[in-house]
């Protein structure tokens, strides 16, 4: 089994990347998320709320409604896959400093780095690896067929292939469990 940091890399670079890794095989650090591709990225900044997605951006006042109507936009109605812990939706984090959006605290310092407080993306594809049986599922999220073979043929190409509980190689096959209510 190749380090899923390791894996992670060809795409690091890479705008809106996110990687969720852990380390052992125990019901709690047994799965890492890779997550790339993403069909929206969202931000929250100096009390401001920032959305784009392909061809779109926009950036208005944070207010906790605004954030869930961006929320409401990307509900839909996913299958999670037998075994699995995630099928698809906003992977990323909350920042410490977020609180302030949401209590009343005193004034914070003016930060010295460019980190915003909230980021999260809603990923396109994404690689869940089990620590426990060393196989990588991908879970697309409204992808194409042509989008997914793709990615899946660059997953390969970057030294791992789909792998079954036993370690011999699978072909991977194309299943989708994203639907639109």
């Amino acid at each position: 089994e190749a380090p899923f940091p390791r894996l992670f890399a060809g795409w690091a670079g890479e705008e809106g990347a996110v990687l969720l890794a852990s380390g052992g095989t125990d019901a709690r650090a047994r799965f890492s998320l890779m997550g790339v591709s993403p069909r929206k990225v969202v931000t929250v900044s100096g009390g401001r709320l920032a959305v784009s997605d392909p061809g779109r951006a926009s950036s208005a006042p944070f207010t906790l409604e605004a954030l869930a109507r961006v929320f409401e936009e990307e509900r839909a109605v996913l299958a999670l896959p037998p075994g699995l812990p995630f099928a698809g939706g906003a992977m990323g984090y909350l920042g410490y400093e977020w609180a302030g959006e949401i209590e009343r605290l005193p004034p914070r310092k003016p930060s010295l780095q460019e980190i915003p407080d909230l980021w999260w993306v809603f990923p396109r594809f994404v690689v869940v690896r089990d620590h426990a049986s060393g196989a990588d599922t991908l879970v697309a999220c409204d992808a194409g067929p042509e989008e997914t073979r793709a990615f899946l043929r660059r997953w390969e190409e970057a030294g791992n292939a789909p792998a079954k509980a036993d370690g011999g190689a699978t072909p991977a096959t194309l299943e989708s469990n994203f639907s639109r209510p």
